[in-house]
């Protein structure tokens, strides 16, 4: 399954580049869809097939994607006999690119819904049926996005992968990870390989404009934002307002204790927010999580100056659509 899941990424599956001295890329970009996502959902593809033909079962994954989930789900499961996938996306809040992804296929089994507002509109109608049990089973629904946590298992294996390549040559032992993170998922797989003994020094949580994520790491508080307050900025895979992994990292955070996430839960219904500002240090010394915000004329200059210095481009070129 693992073969066949990364036969068809053409520049190796993770390859690490370096920067410089200090700094090296690891390559998520090798996919299909050029999305880090396809490192857990080619897999994910593998194992579904095979758990469904074992048990003569079906499922209809529904899922929310603010664009590289879907794309890399649908390009996962395109064809699959026992599956279909109806994917719920934002009305033009997504990249061309990745709308073109996802609205060109035409597989029998691939079904795209467009729906007016932003990503964490989907998502919540995502959540209103996973939590509705009786509709669940009875319609057979599952999930592809980082709700479901074999997706959260896979990615996890390349900071393992990652650690091992850069300290090849000896020297580290100890590893820093910077993570876009826009629903906490990725850098969620980071912190389960941390909470596992992988030498992670820290886990540092890069956020856009729609930067919730990073006031509640410096703050302690978690404030989602409304639709109407989401941006949409140039990077809007990660324009999300509830990270929908946050409550594992509280369940962790409060002893695994789940009445306490519950709790939590219910001040940010009553509230719309929680506070977690006692906690607020542990974050970084027990968790080894820190978090910044960068701007749209950050990540141009970023790009420019890494391209500067080194004449390397961060990340492959998508072909022309």
């Amino acid at each position: 399954m693992t073969d066949a899941a990364y036969a068809d990424f053409p520049d190796g599956v993770v390859p690490l580049r370096a920067i410089d001295d200090d700094l090296t890329l690891v390559g998520l970009s090798e996919g299909p869809t050029l999305a880090f996502k396809d490192m857990a959902m080619q897999f994910l593809g593998q194992v579904l097939e095979y758990t469904l033909e074992r048990n003569d079962a079906v499922l209809n994954i529904l899922g929310a994607t603010s664009g590289d989930t879907g794309s890399a789900a649908e390009h996962a499961l395109r064809g699959k006999e026992r599956v279909a996938v109806f994917m719920l996306s934002p009305q033009g809040r997504m990249s061309a690119f990745q709308r073109a992804q996802m609205f060109s296929l035409d597989d029998a089994n691939v079904h795209n819904i467009a729906v007016e507002g932003v990503f964490d509109d989907c998502q919540n109608l995502v959540k209103k049926l996973a939590g509705d049990l009786d509709f669940k089973r009875a319609q057979h629904l599952g999930a592809v996005n980082s709700i479901n946590l074999a997706r959260i298992t896979a990615q996890t294996v390349y900071y393992f992968w990652a650690w091992l390549r850069a300290t090849d040559a000896g020297g580290w032992t100890e590893l820093s990870f910077t993570v876009p993170s826009g629903n906490f998922g990725n850098i969620l797989s980071g912190f389960f390989a941390k909470q596992m003994g992988l030498p992670i020094r820290r886990l540092v949580l890069a956020a856009n404009e729609n930067n919730v994520l990073d006031e509640f790491f410096r703050t302690g508080i978690y404030r989602p934002r409304s639709a109407a307050q989401t941006l949409a900025t140039s990077s809007p895979s990660m324009d999300i307002s509830k990270a929908s992994n946050l409550e594992r990292f509280i369940f962790e955070l409060v002893g695994r204790d789940p009445a306490r996430v519950v709790g939590a839960w219910d001040d940010l219904e009553a509230q719309g927010y929680f506070d977690f500002s006692a906690e607020r240090e542990r974050f970084v010394e027990e968790f080894g999580i820190v978090s910044g915000t960068s701007t749209h004329a950050d990540r141009l200059a970023t790009i420019r100056a890494v391209y500067e210095a080194t004449g390397k481009s961060s990340t492959r070129t998508p072909p022309t659509a």
